[in-house]
């Protein structure tokens, strides 16, 4: 089977959620981070029950990279969040339209510049004080090759919502003996204007587009039970 229908027919709905720490999380840990967001009760009732199903895969923060890339008259300026939570749920069978969530921590923003990193948290840009959080939630997936796809979906950044898709790639997966996916790596990333989300400071200085990009490795969540 061409890798693309394979994961068609085990990905009806998709969802992003999960623990920045290792190892097994109770039902609480698991969805905390979306209690008070703008995620709909339903879309929390649907990662408890990926996890109670064994369909959750969680995303594992030390072998995962989120990012952005962002070019000044002076340099480019690479940067990534330390801090994030995230996960999949692959579904064995038809049922919702493709879903994704992933949560994202501002203040764990690091660059190799301390003056530049200081800057980028400040009122002028990301205002990590004012705006803790960044938050993906997608309304499609649809595949464009056996191993690409494109994720369509809503941006919170700044305190502003903006329709994104992001371009994913498939570099990855480990299967178990029964067939069922153990994990799984993507590569996943688009460009945004700063401007659309209100980050418009600097602009004789610093590009309006950014790049933002993301490696994943996620490992299914009854397996990490198991090896608890």
């Amino acid at each position: 089977m061409a890798l693309h229908r394979f994961w068609q027919s085990i990905i009806p709905g998709v969802l992003l959620l999960g623990s920045t720490t290792p190892g097994y999380a109770d039902d609480e840990e698991l969805c905390g981070p979306f209690r008070d967001s703008k995620v709909a009760p339903e879309r929390v009732q649907a990662m408890l029950s990926a996890a109670e199903d064994g369909h959750l895969y969680r995303i594992q923060p030390s072998t995962s990279r989120m990012g952005f890339c962002i070019d000044s008259k002076f340099s480019r300026v690479k940067a990534e969040f330390l801090i994030f939570q995230g996960g999949l749920s692959l579904w064995p069978g038809p049922g919702e339209d493709e879903l994704a969530m992933v949560v994202i921590r501002t203040a764990s923003l690091d660059t190799n510049n301390s003056i530049i990193g200081d800057m980028l948290k400040s009122q002028r840009f990301f205002d990590v004080e004012n705006y803790p959080e960044i938050l993906f939630a997608s309304k499609s997936l649809h595949w464009t090759s056996q191993t690409t796809g494109d994720l369509k979906g809503d941006l919170t950044l700044h305190g502003v919502t903006k329709a994104v898709t992001f371009h994913v790639q498939l570099t990855s997966m480990k299967k178990e003996p029964d067939s069922r996916v153990e994990k799984i790596v993507a590569k996943a990333g688009t460009t945004i204007r700063r401007s659309d989300f209100n980050m418009d400071a600097l602009s004789l200085l610093v590009d309006d587009s950014v790049e933002l990009c993301m490696i994943v490795e996620a490992i299914r969540h009854d397996a990490q039970q198991k090896g608890s």
